[in-house]
């Protein structure tokens, strides 16, 4: 396993290519991801995500059940198709859950953990939020006990260039702060794969198709 110095260079690194949250209004923030997400689903799309989910098995059985989807479909993404509500249902899962706040296996064994207990039995403790515009910003405010807000690093600059830990004596340095870094490490490379670009629309093309499934039985 990789020393105290260059875990704390690798996780520089990740901040400076996350890029953070910065702003006089909200604060400084060391980790972010855009998870800015619009409607427009075309129909095709929409058919796709209805038959992959628990209501359809196939494009026939969709037809069999609503020969007229498509015109419904029309009428519910042309009168905005429930967005707040598939908005709100996915900043719900992601607070409230557990889901986003577990790694998966082989990022665990990269970082030197067993597939057990916290990050896999147990959620990491983590306080997620969204800033900007929308709230298309979600932003880490704290990790395992630690603030990740400019609390504890006053400016951009001093982040990137003087990451420092404040763990107390020698012996807990080497090994908590230690362990609290692989941690964090991994579970940037988790939050990388989970608020990638087309994971999130994914998503929410997903919610949009379940609260469409549920407008098509409630009209039928």
């Amino acid at each position: 396993m990789k020393g105290m110095r260059a875990l704390r260079e690798m996780l520089q690194q990740e901040i400076s290519l996350n890029g953070g949250y910065h702003t006089g209004r909200d604060g400084n923030y060391l980790l972010s991801w855009n998870v800015a997400v619009y409607g427009g689903m075309s129909v095709k799309e929409m058919q796709g995500a209805l038959c992959q989910g628990d209501s359809f098995e196939s494009p026939a059985d969709l037809r069999l059940r609503y020969p007229d989807w498509e015109t419904s479909w029309e009428t519910f993404s042309s009168a905005g198709g429930n967005w707040e509500h598939v908005v709100e249902d996915m900043r719900s899962q992601l607070c409230d859950g557990d889901t986003f706040r577990l790694w998966r296996p082989a990022i665990a064994t990269r970082f030197g953990f067993s597939y057990t207990g916290l990050g896999a039995d147990r959620p990491f403790d983590v306080d997620f939020t969204f800033l900007g515009r929308s709230g298309k910003h979600l932003c880490i405010e704290r990790f395992n006990g630690r603030r990740l807000t400019e609390d504890e690093f006053p400016s951009p600059g001093d982040v990137r260039k003087r990451f420092r830990f404040d763990f107390g004596d020698e012996e807990e340095l080497n090994t908590n702060s230690s362990e609290w870094t692989r941690q964090l490490l991994g579970m940037i490379q988790e939050w990388d794969l989970c608020f990638d670009r087309k994971a999130v629309n994914k998503e929410a093309l997903y919610q949009t198709a379940f609260q469409f499934a549920q407008y098509l039985e409630g009209t039928a």
